[in-house]
């Protein structure tokens, strides 16, 4: 779950996916059950989907979009 929750935001729903997996981290957790390894194979599901994990279309055109305040500055490539 840890290096999945990088991709939380890419991820529709990810707390309610892992919610099962989380239980499991807490200190009187009972053990791995049916609804534990639904939510693995969920999240792995959720992990190889083209919308999370794709490469650019170098044929398509990207846009920077940018913002400036007194304190930052940000940019992103879309």
């Amino acid at each position: 779950m840890g290096l999945t929750s990088y991709y939380r935001k890419f991820v529709k729903v990810y707390d309610i996916i892992c919610k099962p997996l989380t239980k499991l981290l807490k200190k009187d957790a009972v053990g791995w059950d049916q609804e534990a390894t639904l939510a693995f194979e969920s999240l792995k599901e959720a992990m190889v989907n083209p919308l999370v994990l794709s490469q650019p279309d170098l044929s398509k055109p990207f846009v920077i979009k940018t913002n400036a305040s007194g304190s930052g500055i940000g940019a992103i490539l879309i």
